[in-house]
């Protein structure tokens, strides 16, 4: 089923792109001059090429969450692990929770601050992905006319880069506050747990 869906979405867009491919044109056929058509399928390429530049920040940034889960984990694993001499230690011990009245605040807000920052990375790399793309859209009522199909990929690359912007901004946002969270509180853990 979901390969059909697939196979269903690149046959439309080879469809779309073989309107868009160059086609020679008479004059006479377009309300507008050839130069319009022209110019119009040179916006549209330069917007092909803003948004797929868009998706390959938006990539990385998704590499980079998930390369900062990694490292979260590989943090979690570090501290509340058995020690390495194959000592069995109780779960108390392992918390090493200070026995000050301040050291169990700055520990429980450092642990709080990180088990936030993993489940809203969690979330992020795992949940939802708020992105469009131009071929994925319902489709609208156009025309045959290349023109037309020239007006409706441009109206999509359009909304989609709008759109796609938001999503990015919002995601990068989330990212920089999300690692100042899990790398100032990991750090904190494991000077308390080296100082303990």
């Amino acid at each position: 089923m979901v390969m059909s869906k697939i196979n269903e979405a690149l046959d439309t867009l080879l469809k779309l792109r073989e309107l868009v491919e160059p086609l020679e044109f008479k004059k006479e056929k377009h309300d507008k001059p050839l130069e319009d058509v022209e110019s119009l399928r040179l916006v549209i390429e330069e917007q092909r090429r803003d948004n797929d530049y868009l998706q390959h920040i938006y990539n990385r940034m998704r590499a980079t969450e998930s390369i900062l889960l990694t490292f979260a984990f590989g943090i979690t694993a570090y501290l509340y692990s058995n020690p390495p001499d194959g000592e069995k230690v109780g779960i108390a011990k392992r918390l090493f929770v200070p026995t000050e009245d301040y050291g169990k605040v700055i520990y429980f807000m450092a642990a709080g601050f990180f088990l936030f920052g993993v489940i809203k990375l969690m979330l992020n790399v795992f949940g939802n992905n708020p992105w469009q793309t131009s071929y994925e859209s319902y489709k609208e009522v156009y025309n045959t006319e290349h023109e037309g199909v020239l007006k409706y990929i441009k109206k999509r690359y359009d909304t989609c880069q709008e759109y796609n912007s938001r999503a990015y901004a919002k995601r990068k946002n989330d990212l920089s506050f999300l690692f100042f969270c899990i790398v100032i509180s990991a750090i904190i853990l494991i000077v308390i747990k080296t100082l303990r």
